[in-house]
């Protein structure tokens, strides 16, 4: 998806090679950067998923200190009970952020769920009645939502209602490889297929606006389509 991905996710493997023994800081931080960006990417099934695994253990505690794998992180020099404070500070202070990012992703999903039921709305309230433009704003919009809710069959649906009606331009180049990234995301584990019949009451109103748009585009000696 991005250099930037493919850099933590070869980042993960060498950590992972290199090991015997549970996570280290610097393996907890790069996945929880990748949670992060896999976030922002709309990706946000595998994000929480991440972020579950290391909150996790984040709330592992053990029987000996030098078993933890966060031991290094403490201060060498200090005395055991220090130590053994600061460990615990380390941790505590890993649970708290991790919470927080699980729970931002899961607040993301509500708002998600809202946005997509107010484009439902739009299109069978008339509110994109004479505005073929921003229907077919809306369409990527719908598709992107879905997306991001992983109902990638429903969203792929989308993306080629919007290939099939945009002009050239940016919107075909972008849901072009929104279809790119949901094919990737999707693999081997979705059926694509399965989404045809649904949101048909919806796909019908983008035909109306855009065959309204059709009839009456100006023709040469002053008529109409």
């Amino acid at each position: 998806m991005s250099d930037w991905l493919d850099a933590l996710q070869g980042k993960l493997r060498r950590l992972r090679s290199a090991r015997d023994h549970l996570p280290d800081a610097a393996d907890i931080a790069t996945r929880t950067l990748l949670a992060g960006y896999l976030d922002r990417q709309g990706f946000l099934d595998e994000a929480e998923s991440i972020l579950q695994e290391v909150y996790q253990e984040a709330s592992e505690r053990f029987l000996r200190p030098e078993q933890d794998p966060l031991w290094s992180q403490t201060s060498t020099r200090a005395g055991q009970a220090h130590r053994l404070n600061e460990l615990e500070a380390i941790r505590r202070d890993l649970e708290q952020e991790l919470f927080v990012r699980l729970e931002m992703v899961r607040r993301g999903r509500e708002q998600l769920a809202a946005a997509a039921l107010a484009v439902r709305d739009a299109f069978l309230e008339g509110a994109l009645d004479g505005t073929p433009d921003d229907a077919l704003f809306w369409t990527y919009m719908r598709g992107e939502i879905l997306r991001r809710q992983g109902d990638l069959p429903l969203a792929n649906e989308w993306f080629k209602h919007l290939l099939a009606n945009a002009r050239p331009g940016s919107a075909i180049a972008a849901a072009a490889r929104q279809l790119e990234l949901l094919n990737i995301e999707a693999g081997d584990r979705v059926n694509l297929l399965s989404a045809l019949g649904r949101d048909g009451d919806l796909f019908e109103r983008l035909r109306a606006i855009l065959s309204r748009e059709t009839r009456e585009t100006p023709v040469p000696g002053g008529s109409t389509q």
